[in-house]
């Protein structure tokens, strides 16, 4: 018993690792707006509090606003691929509900649609 449930961990923690390589980046749809800044890798349900470096946040924030205005959407969502690195929640406050935080470092894609391989 004890070696089916160690297996079946092992296996969980393979298909995780396996939906995310961190050489490549992060891929996921991200969602702004009222006391919300989440990005969802893609294809997990992992979800995760998003901070980054100004620059690279004030032009994500831009193609945001662009599609709330465009969609009527006060949660608009976009897609993102960018380096990062994921800590641990924080013990209190809005990002202690996520997954973790990911401080994004450098923005390599952002598109108003995710890729298909995107879900």
């Amino acid at each position: 018993m004890k070696a089916k449930l160690l297996l079946s961990s092992l296996c969980v923690l393979l298909s995780a690792c396996a939906s995310h390589d961190p050489e490549d980046g992060y891929r996921g749809i991200y969602t702004y707006g009222q006391d919300v800044s989440n990005f969802r890798l893609c294809n997990t349900n992992q979800v995760y509090w998003l901070r980054g470096e100004p620059k690279a946040m004030q032009s994500i924030q831009s193609e945001i606003a662009m599609q709330s205005a465009l969609n009527d959407d006060p949660y608009p969502s976009i897609y993102l691929h960018f380096s990062g690195e994921i800590d641990a929640p924080p013990a209190q406050g809005v990002a202690a509900d996520y997954d973790g935080v990911i401080h994004l470092e450098a923005l390599h894609i952002s598109l108003m649609k995710a890729p298909s391989n995107c879900q």
